[in-house]
């Protein structure tokens, strides 16, 4: 849930640029568990990236980019654009033997002592959807350096664009002249006018959904960051609901959500729309968790949005 540091992208990948003639070749190298502050180009007086640090001086450094709590779902976005919500992929299952194909459906049989019915990881993306591989006609390109093209992207610029991992499939084709495929859809945008003219990137929101584990999903907006979990754990966090104002607190350490409610609601209803948005399974009370899931049903509460149902927080638990 924590913030990812990219430098054109760092964690979620480095796009390395080289212009040949009119379209660039592209190398992204991806970064497993790599911290936001885990090189000198963003601060660790720890680790020494010389490597890393010189590249990112010659690139434009993004400073409120996100990535995924999991490897699997980061690639999953990745290949395909799509939210995780959308694209069903939560977990490192590729191995097993594939599901048959269909919407998304709860874990089946849970245990009694887990609270909620939490959504199955699918175990391959809808082989109908047109992967970035795919959805570039010519996937083979030579290798190139980011030393190659300093014209496009001003090197040693920084950004404070909010993006995400699903944002680099349309990125990556902008840059490359392609349009975008038809009849897939797409979570992302590009951010190459961010890149090459220095534009404002149209989107302030990022979401990062991970339902196992201390299972939870947080919202970016703005300066504003709101966590809900489904599952308490007191040696790492307290209780269910998290906001954080960014600007003044980057380590997250001030919870404000018993202060101020109403922001949490606001947000509250950006993950909601977004759970309705995407397709994404919501988690719901375990009907084999006994009386605990009684109360639990009770404190949600259900809502309608155009039409279509779906399940909201209470927020009372945090009211002053």
């Amino acid at each position: 849930m924590r913030r990812a540091a990219i430098a054109l992208l760092l964690m979620a990948g480095f796009p390395c640029l080289a212009w040949a003639k009119d379209k660039p070749n592209i190398i992204l190298f991806l970064v497993d568990d790599m911290g936001w502050t885990d090189c000198g180009a963003y601060g660790s007086q720890y680790y020494e990236t010389p490597n890393v640090d010189q590249f990112a001086a010659q690139s434009m450094l993004f400073t409120d980019a996100y990535a995924h709590p999991l490897c699997s779902p980061s690639r999953a976005s990745i290949m395909t654009g799509q939210e995780e919500t959308r694209h069903g992929i939560m977990s490192a299952h590729g191995h097993q033997e594939p599901d048959p194909p269909g919407p998304q459906v709860f874990q089946e049989n849970p245990p009694a002592t887990q609270p909620f019915l939490l959504p199955k990881s699918r175990q391959y993306l809808d082989p109908e959807t047109v992967t970035l591989a795919e959805g570039h006609p010519s996937p083979k390109h030579r290798v190139g350096n980011i030393t190659d093209g300093p014209d496009k992207i001003p090197a040693g610029t920084t950004s404070d664009a909010i993006i995400n991992n699903i944002d680099l499939y349309p990125t990556l084709l902008e840059l490359a002249g392609v349009p975008l495929p038809e009849n897939h859809v797409m979570d992302g945008l590009s951010f190459a006018p961010v890149l090459l003219e220095g534009k404002d990137f149209p989107r302030d929101t990022s979401f990062s959904w991970f339902p196992y584990h201390d299972a939870g999903i947080s919202v970016r907006k703005g300066d504003w960051k709101l966590i809900r979990r489904f599952k308490e754990n007191p040696k790492y966090y307290a209780g269910l609901v998290e906001l954080y104002h960014l600007k003044d607190d980057l380590g997250e350490t001030n919870n404000l959500a018993k202060q101020m409610p109403g922001k949490v609601a606001e947000l509250g209803k950006l993950i909601d729309r977004h759970f309705i948005e995407t397709g994404g399974l919501y988690p719901k009370p375990n009907p084999a968790f006994g009386e605990q899931a009684k109360a639990l049903e009770i404190q949600s509460i259900r809502w309608d949005a155009e039409g279509q149902k779906g399940v909201a927080w209470d927020f009372s638990d945090v009211a002053p």
